[in-house]
């Protein structure tokens, strides 16, 4: 079973989540479970959770992908379709259209922008 650092984190192994961060060079991954491990109680949960957050905001969205360097994307209408790492969205893994597909707004027909009927 692989895990990931976030699932590391939350279940306190923050030396196997280092260890983790180490093995795909997140340096500043390294840094922050670093000041974790040696942060006062008090300070524990707050940091824990700013670690946590960042990793969610940056993962790839693709389930099987454990890459921490998802970028933000959009279709061709700049909607946005969440973070996605490089290899996924050039891969199949991508299941969003990147052409301009068809739209009532724009085309007078296709599939619906808006939910304004």
């Amino acid at each position: 079973m692989v895990t990931t650092i976030e699932e590391k984190i939350m279940m306190r192994d923050l030396d196997g989540a280092f260890s983790i961060a180490k093995a795909q060079n997140e340096q500043s991954l390294m840094t922050d479970i670093g000041e974790l491990m040696y942060c006062p109680d008090d300070e524990y949960e707050e940091r824990e959770e700013d670690i946590l957050d960042y990793i969610r905001s940056v993962k790839c969205r693709h389930t099987s992908c454990d890459s921490l360097h998802g970028y933000e994307r959009f279709d061709a209408y700049g909607i946005t379709t969440g973070n996605w790492c490089d290899s996924c969205y050039e891969s199949g893994r991508y299941p969003y259209r990147k052409d301009r597909y068809p739209t009532i707004e724009f085309d007078g027909y296709g599939e619906r922008l808006s939910d304004d009927y």
